[in-house]
């Protein structure tokens, strides 16, 4: 009897630390080069991590929150020099913490982008706009966006074009609504400027990018 507890006892140690391997190796696999970068939200480390992973990676729900707000700032675009435009455009937020109403008006932007053109999309932008000006920051959040929404809204890839045409457009608006004293007019533009020191951005880290292939 005690040569069989004891090759039980063997058995199930041996059971246990396979199974502490296999947990590990299966957490390796998870998070890869991720697991030491709970504190990390430099522009690389959220360029590289898969959204999807970022719970597994970051321990509280506001480290969690902020992540996956500059991750999808990203996501809006594959040029690199428009994406970490973005992202500065993010972090800078959230010290405010308008950093989730940012991506939402740009959200709500870009929904209407891709469902107008040239000749419709100040009208339906000036709609977009109106329905929008009266909400408190508290009702701009990303769990109003459909995950359809979003999903197309990341998936086009043109968007310097988006930026560009957003830029002119809420210009055009600005300038229409410049002297006239009601809430549209600082809407207009507040989001004026911030396409526009968006595209400044994306320009100084392009000239950026453009020198060092230089070398």
């Amino acid at each position: 009897m005690k040569i069989e507890t004891s090759f039980n006892q063997t058995n199930n140690s041996s059971l246990e630390n396979k199974s502490q391997k296999s947990t590990t190796s299966f957490k390796d696999v998870l998070l890869g080069d991720f697991e030491d970068l709970s504190e990390d939200f430099s522009f690389e480390t959220i360029q590289k991590i898969p959204l999807n992973k970022i719970e597994d990676i970051y321990q509280t729900e506001h480290n969690i929150k902020k992540a996956k707000n500059l991750k999808i700032a990203t996501m809006f675009t594959e040029d690199k020099s428009l994406s970490k435009a973005l992202y500065e455009q993010v972090l800078n937020k959230q010290a405010s913490n308008k950093d989730e109403e940012y991506l939402f008006d740009m959200i709500q932007d870009k929904i209407i982008f891709l469902s107008s053109d040239s000749t419709t999309l100040e009208s339906l932008l000036q709609k977009s706009v109106e329905s929008r000006v009266d909400l408190s920051s508290n009702e701009k959040i990303l769990q109003r966006v459909t995950p359809s929404e979003i999903n197309a809204v990341l998936s086009y890839v043109n968007a310097i074009n988006f930026i560009s045409s957003m830029g002119n457009t809420y210009e055009s608006l600005n300038n229409r609504y410049l002297n006239k004293d009601d809430k549209y007019s600082i809407f207009y533009n507040n989001h004026y400027l911030e396409y526009h020191f968006l595209i400044a951005k994306f320009k100084e880290y392009d000239r950026q990018i453009e020198k060092l292939s230089q070398l």
